[in-house]
C-alpha cells in the first residue's frame, strides 16, 4: 500500500499446512482425527444412535386389544423419524467436538458422505466455516489411505485463503485512490 513511498509486504505461506482437523460423517457414523507433522491421530469416533424396535405402530399386525378407534402412525414412518433425530444428535455432537478440538488456526478437512458433509460445513459457525474446506475425494475409509485426498483438500483451501488475502490488500490499497496493480 501506499504511504511515504510505497510500502510492500512480500509475503504469502507457500509451505503446505502442517496440521488439519479431519471429519470424516456419514448418517450414522463420524470420525475426528487430526494430521499433525504427517502424522495421523484418530481423535474420536461417534455413532448414531440405532433403531431397534419402533414399538406397536400401525405398521405392525393388530394385537388384541387394538380396535377400529385406536389410532397409530405407520412403523416404517415411526422408525424413519427415530433415524433423522438420531442423525440430528450425531450432528449437534460432531459439532460440539469440532468445537472443542479446533484451535484457533487449524484447518479443518471436511469428508465422508457428500450430503452429510456439505450439511456439516453448512452447520458450521462463521470462524470455521472460514477454514474448513469440503474433501469431496474423503470418504470414510480410514484417511490415512488417502493422503492424497486430504493434501488436494488442503491445497485447495490455502489457494482459496491466499486469494482472499490478496483480495483483503487490493481492496484496502483502493480505499487512499492510489493503487497499482500488477
Amino acid at each position: 500500500h501506499w504511504g511515504i513511498g510505497a510500502e510492500i509486504v512480500p509475503f504469502l505461506r507457500v509451505a503446505d499446512p502442517e496440521s488439519a482437523l479431519i471429519v470424516q460423517i456419514d448418517r450414522t457414523h463420524a470420525r475426528l482425527s487430526v494430521l499433525s507433522e504427517g502424522d495421523l491421530a484418530r481423535l474420536s469416533e461417534l455413532d448414531a444412535d440405532t433403531v431397534d424396535e419402533v414399538g406397536p405402530f400401525m405398521g405392525a399386525a393388530a394385537r388384541a386389544g387394538f380396535h377400529a378407534g385406536t389410532r397409530g402412525r405407520p412403523g416404517a414412518d415411526e422408525a424413519q423419524r427415530q433415524r433423522r433425530e438420531a442423525t440430528d444428535r450425531l450432528f449437534t455432537q460432531v459439532l460440539k467436538r469440532i468445537g472443542a478440538f479446533a484451535t484457533r488456526h487449524l484447518p479443518l478437512v471436511i469428508g465422508g458422505a457428500p450430503d452429510s458433509a456439505a450439511r456439516l460445513l453448512d452447520a458450521l459457525p462463521d470462524a470455521l466455516a472460514r477454514r474448513a474446506v469440503l474433501a469431496e475425494h474423503l470418504r470414510m475409509d480410514d484417511p490415512a489411505r488417502d493422503r492424497e485426498a486430504l493434501r488436494t483438500a488442503l491445497h485447495a483451501l490455502r489457494a482459496r485463503r491466499q486469494h482472499e488475502r490478496i483480495e483483503q490488500w487490493r481492496e484496502a490499497a483502493f480505499e487512499g485512490g492510489r493503487v497499482a496493480v500488477g
